[in-house]
């Protein structure tokens, strides 16, 4: 699978095969804005959950329904834009979020059909 430009893999090991499309589609937009905003890739540390003895951040990643995209290199302020631009999409995209700080993560589930 190729990736969008401004979308980078964390490692070999994450699989995006599979991840539900509409998904992978608000990744790829988010992913060009991060590009915009912080002049670096996003990257994506856990896509499918298929991966043996990788952690499960949400139930939906085994259906491809969920992405953890790594926000540790933030400094505050950019998490927090980063948090809200996310935040402002949910209001017109049927997803949910998780700003999962301890473990540098935002969870971005998909909850449409």
């Amino acid at each position: 699978m190729s990736l969008p430009p401004g979308v980078s893999l964390e490692n070999n090991d994450v699989v995006l095969d599979g991840v539900d499309p509409h998904l992978l589609s608000l990744v790829a937009h988010l992913g060009m804005l991060h590009k915009l905003a912080f002049g670096e890739d996003m990257v994506v540390v856990f896509g499918r959950g298929d991966r043996a003895g990788a952690p499960y951040y949400s139930q939906l990643h085994q259906f491809g329904r969920a992405v953890a995209i790594l926000t540790r290199d933030l400094e505050h302020a950019g998490l927090a834009l980063l948090v809200h631009c996310v935040a402002f999409t949910a209001d017109v995209q049927p997803i949910a979020y998780r700003d999962d700080r301890p473990n540098g993560l935002l969870i971005i589930e998909w909850w449409g059909a």
